[in-house]
């Protein structure tokens, strides 16, 4: 979980990077803005090829679609499991209440990590805005 979160905070830069690229490679500003759109002509047409969330289904209360995804995705990790072996139930409605941003600075080793990544965020971003400022200074 932790590699994964800290991984979530290199797409901005990784971005930034490729779009340099991508100018790079396109001079002309409408070839750039091709290339950089192209993905949001596909994401609608992908959507349908992706299944729902299990999760999300279980929560709804549609168990046996939520059983079939399953299904199909052990199937293709090749693992022989029948869709009858799958036990899922919905779960309880709670009445708990809803935690709040600050419930997180309560225990010492999530407020430690959640600083952490607040202070990686804004210098990173902090360091690609005053790149992107002065960018024509850097070229020498």
């Amino acid at each position: 979980k932790i590699i994964l979160g800290m991984g979530m905070q290199f797409t901005w830069p990784f971005g930034r990077g490729l779009a340099v690229a991508i100018a790079w490679i396109f001079p002309n500003w409408r070839r750039i803005m091709q290339v950089v759109s192209a993905p949001c002509i596909l994401a609608p047409v992908l959507i349908y090829f992706f299944p729902e969330s299990p999760r999300w289904l279980i929560a709804k209360g549609r168990i046996s679609e939520a059983r079939s995804i399953l299904a199909a995705g052990a199937k293709r990790n090749k693992k022989e499991i029948s869709e009858e072996d799958i036990k899922l139930k919905q779960p309880k409605a709670s009445n708990q209440r809803k935690g709040t941003v600050l419930d997180i600075m309560k225990y010492p080793k999530l407020r430690l990590k959640t600083l952490i990544m607040y202070f990686n965020w804004f210098s990173s971003s902090f360091m690609l805005y005053g790149i992107a400022l002065n960018w024509q200074g850097l070229t020498g």
